[in-house]
Order: structure tokens, then sequence, then C-alpha cells
């Protein structure tokens, strides 16, 4: 049986007090179903289940691909629904398994999200693993195992898995509020604007130019970040650098137009943030303080191979 759904299991929200969850959801939402639209996906619905959303769509393969870069999820998984009965979900466990090509050595882990169904979650796993085990040739192993079989177990409804992806993590856009990113012609720029968009914040990117080349490098590199920018559409502005006047003063001036909170900086060096922290009277970040050279690299090939 093929995957009929997606699980999107948020990154971060749990930290949130009840009304900013439920923002945070509803924006989350928004922009999964955004996403899909933007890049032609059918899909059914999108719904909130317990602490979780549900994706129903035929197009598994290509949501996936455009959902794991939304900011705002920590996990997702294509599974397939089934009923709540033990019997019905070790058939359905039996026949995912199958379709992953079970062999070796495999585990069962089971979340039960509805704490009335009469086994725990540990014994559930127990019964499902032994009926896998009676009816293939694998072996049960709980440690590094060849194949996970995941079961989550609602009140009238379970889902059953066998592959858990990783998100991005993060805040979904634009629930953080709006900041301009002073970029140059390097990549460094956008990598700092990419972590601010993961932290949820609307991204102005503002290139303080000297020539038309070094402008059209910028485009590009902010043309990479699009597929991160569901939520909030990147708007990216270029001023001819004038050298009469500061380069905070002129970014300070744009950031009030906009209506941005803060600035953002790809700046290493801390002496120079202190000097440009005088300047203005917005908040300066510069999320690539502290981070090694072998941590950019690593964000620049996550941004470049998205």
């Amino acid at each position: 049986m093929e995957p009929e759904l997606i699980i999107i299991k948020p990154a971060e929200l749990f930290l949130k007090s009840k009304p900013v969850r439920a923002k945070f959801f509803k924006q989350l939402t928004k922009n999964i179903k955004a996403a899909l639209l933007l890049n032609s996906i059918d899909f059914d619905h999108v719904i909130k289940e317990e602490s979780r959303l549900l994706v129903y769509t035929d197009e598994i393969a290509e949501s996936l691909d455009v959902i794991k870069n939304i900011f705002g999820i920590a996990k997702l998984a294509p599974a397939v629904q089934t009923g709540s009965r033990l019997e019905v979900i070790k058939e359905h466990a039996l026949e995912q398994a199958k379709d992953a090509g079970i062999e070796g050595t495999f585990d069962v882990k089971t979340k039960r999200v509805f704490k009335q169904f009469p086994l725990t979650s540990v014994q559930i796993s127990q019964e499902v693993r032994k009926f896998l085990a009676d009816n293939t040739n694998a072996k049960v192993k709980y440690k590094n195992p060849d194949l996970t079989i995941y079961i989550e177990l609602l009140e009238n409804k379970s889902f059953i898995y066998t592959s858990l992806l990783n998100g991005l993590g993060g805040l979904p856009i634009p629930v953080s509020g709006k900041v301009l990113c002073l970029c140059d012609s390097s990549l460094d720029s956008i990598v700092a604007a990419w972590l601010f968009l993961r932290r949820g914040c609307e991204v102005v990117p503002l290139h303080l130019r000297v020539d038309e080349k070094e402008h059209s490098v910028f485009l590009r590199n902010v043309g990479s970040l699009e597929k991160f920018s569901y939520g909030s559409r990147l708007k990216p502005h270029s001023i001819k650098l004038d050298s009469s006047k500061d380069l905070v003063e002129q970014a300070d001036k744009y950031a009030q137009e906009v209506d941005a909170k803060a600035i953002v900086l790809a700046t290493q060096n801390v002496n120079k943030l202190k000097t440009l922290k005088g300047q203005t009277e917005l908040p300066i970040f510069t999320p690539l303080l502290g981070l090694s050279d072998k941590e950019i690299k690593s964000l620049k090939k996550i941004i470049q191979q998205a």
C-alpha cells in the first residue's frame, strides 16, 4: 500500500504558550499550502490532528521534496492511515514492512497519542514485533536495526510508516517579525539571511552595490533562498553605495522605510561589530559570529543543494 499522507511534526512549538502555539500552527499550515500551490502540487487538505499536521496528497514524493525546506518542521514522514484495532495495525504494519523490503533486522516503535487504548505503547510494539517475526524471515533488533516500523495511535485511527525524515527545524515565517539583511555578493550574507529565515523572520535582503556585475551575483544568491522562504515573498533591494555616507547609515534609513525591527550582518569581525552598534538604534545581529568555517560551509551546502 502506497503512502497516502505526510505526517508533519512541528519544531519548537511545544515551548510556547497555548495561544502562541495555535498561531504558529495556523501559520505553518498556511505556509505548507502556499508551498504546494506554488509548486503546482495537488493535495486534498492539510489538517491539524493532535500535535501534528497531516497533508493528504497523491503526490507524496513531490510534496516531501517541497515541504522538507519549510521552516518550523522537526520531522516528516510519508505514512498510511488505518484503523485502531490491533489486528488491523498488525496486517498494515506487515504490508508496510514488506513494501520497505524487510530483511535482516527490524524494530517497531509505537506512540500512543490516545492514552485510553487498552494496551500500552510497549505492549503494542511487542505484539507487532512478534507478528512480523512470525510472518517474515527478519529478526528483531532493538539497536540500529535495518528497518524501523513506526506506529502512531490516535483515538479512531492509526498511522504506520517506515521512513522518518528530518526537517530544518526553526519557526514558521513570518511569526518573528521583519529584519533587514545587509548583503554583499558573497554567500556568507546569504547564510546569515537563511539563519534568520529559520528563526521565523521575514527577511528583506538589501544590497549596497558597487557595480552591476556584483549586483547580478547578489540576485542569483538571493534566488537560492526562495525554496526556504514560504510564508513571505523575498523582495531584494539594491542601493548604489554612496562613499560619502556611512554603510550602516544607509541601511538604517532603508530599514525604517520597510519597517524592519533589526539589521542582520554577515560580519565575523568583533571589532567591526562594536563600531557599527553605535551607529543605529536598531538591534544589529551577526548570526555567523561564533560559527566555525566548517559550520558555515555546511550551511552553504544545504542552501545550494536544496
